[in-house]
């Protein structure tokens, strides 16, 4: 240890060093500079703020080597502590649905938004070409409404013929008005020839509740870049920071799936693993 470090420990009684500050308790924050692998390049290029996780768990190991010796007909099997070691952070969050986590959770990358522009009234949108046999359409089978063959969301009036007839909504078919999906319920009236569909619907623009992120998943399963991680303690008046990982070079994975569970939030647990000889970490003491 360096003499910096034996003043604390000098002159001490035996027995855990007697402190009023160094409890290890907190949240943690990750900032992570991706793509960077270089210290001054992490700088230059910023550190995105990942936001708070609930926590983290230390991941470490040390690989030993078993060492064998003879002793008058005696073998004995000693262990011999190598230099293989690992060392990362795991942090879980409840909070996947923020962009950021989400992104990670589900190995991807960010592509086009749900957006919508809005349909006027009688907007004519396409269903399947449903045909006489094989091809006609099935009970309680759902299908999708579509324009220009993306979905159409947010119905707001639909209209739905066969021909000169029009199919009533509620007797022969159901609308799902949010996700625009058509579901046919009485057998006389199942439609084997082409439906004219015409509908109303709602625009979706970042603005609204309606409007979702998009993401390609399993696209990106790792990241590397530079990561500091920090622990904020839970003092009412006044967060003190209680451990600081300074930048370091990272990998980062998912250590395990999600779900999505009725009675309680989603989790998800990020494992932020050091790729190369650690940089200096503070410890409030």
């Amino acid at each position: 240890m360096s003499n910096n470090s034996s003043k604390y420990l000098n002159n001490r009684e035996p027995g855990n060093l007697p402190h009023d500050r160094a409890e290890i308790q907190g949240t943690a924050q990750w900032l992570f500079s991706e793509g960077a692998t270089t210290l001054a390049e992490a700088r230059a290029k910023g550190f995105l703020d990942m936001g708070c996780f609930l926590g983290l768990e230390l991941k470490n190991e040390g690989k030993g080597t078993d060492v064998k010796k003879a002793n008058r007909g005696k073998i004995y099997t000693t262990k011999k502590l190598g230099q293989d070691v690992t060392l990362g952070l795991e942090l879980s969050t409840k909070e996947v649905a923020d962009m950021r986590k989400a992104l990670l959770a589900l190995m991807g990358s960010e592509v086009d938004p749900l957006t919508q522009a809005a349909l006027p009234a009688d907007t004519t949108v396409d269903l399947p070409a449903f045909a006489a046999a094989d091809k006609a359409a099935k009970l309680n089978h759902a299908y999708q409404l579509t324009k220009d063959d993306k979905d159409v969301r947010e119905i707001t009036s639909l209209k739905l013929t066969v021909g000169v007839n029009e199919l009533k909504e509620g007797e022969d078919y159901t609308l799902d008005k949010k996700l625009g999906m058509v579901r046919f319920i009485k057998a006389s009236s199942l439609p084997a020839a082409a439906v004219t569909a015409k509908a109303t619907a709602a625009a979706i623009t970042e603005a609204d509740e309606t409007y979702m992120f998009g993401i390609k998943s399993m696209d990106v399963p790792r990241r590397k870049g530079y990561s500091r991680i920090l622990i904020w303690d839970g003092e009412p008046n006044n967060s003190n920071l209680v451990m600081d990982w300074e930048p370091r070079a990272t990998e980062v994975a998912v250590a395990g799936g999600f779900k999505v569970d009725a009675d309680n939030q989603s989790e998800v647990k990020i494992t932020v693993h050091f790729t190369t000889p650690a940089e200096r970490t503070l410890v409030r003491s």
